[in-house]
């Protein structure tokens, strides 16, 4: 997933500023491993590992491009309708990015955590 930044405020080093962030770069593989229930409702479990990369934007002392190891682990549920041409999907991700002792003071020296919840229409194109 790529992200272009936008302007908005902005606090770096104690200065409140209004200016546009450095763009990031978010890739992941992911193992999904699911539960056979012979059923339209499919539990599973997922993990995955990946980068965030983010580009040098100078005026925020983020000098040259800086890529910070990243991984994910969660669950959730498939349902398919009754000809498995569509269905819904819905998941829940911990999300962890690793910093490093170079990393810009911009993204800082600490490891970063999250939470994420995901929702989706699926479509059988083939079937």
């Amino acid at each position: 997933m790529a992200r272009s930044a936008s302007s908005g405020d902005l606090q770096v080093g104690g200065l409140a500023t209004n200016q546009k962030g450095p763009n990031l770069l978010n890739y992941t593989a992911n193992l999904v491993l699911a539960a056979p229930t012979h059923t339209s409702v499919v539990p599973y479990v997922t993990g995955g590992i990946g980068g965030l990369t983010m580009f040098e934007r100078a005026n925020l002392g983020v000098n040259g491009t800086h890529t910070f190891l990243t991984g994910n682990v969660g669950g959730g549920l498939k349902w398919c309708a009754p000809l498995g041409r569509w269905g819904l999907r819905g998941d829940y991700r911990f999300l962890a990015v690793r910093s490093n002792n170079d990393a810009p003071a911009f993204f800082g020296e600490d490891t970063r955590y999250g939470h994420r919840v995901y929702g989706a229409v699926i479509i059988n194109a083939v079937r």
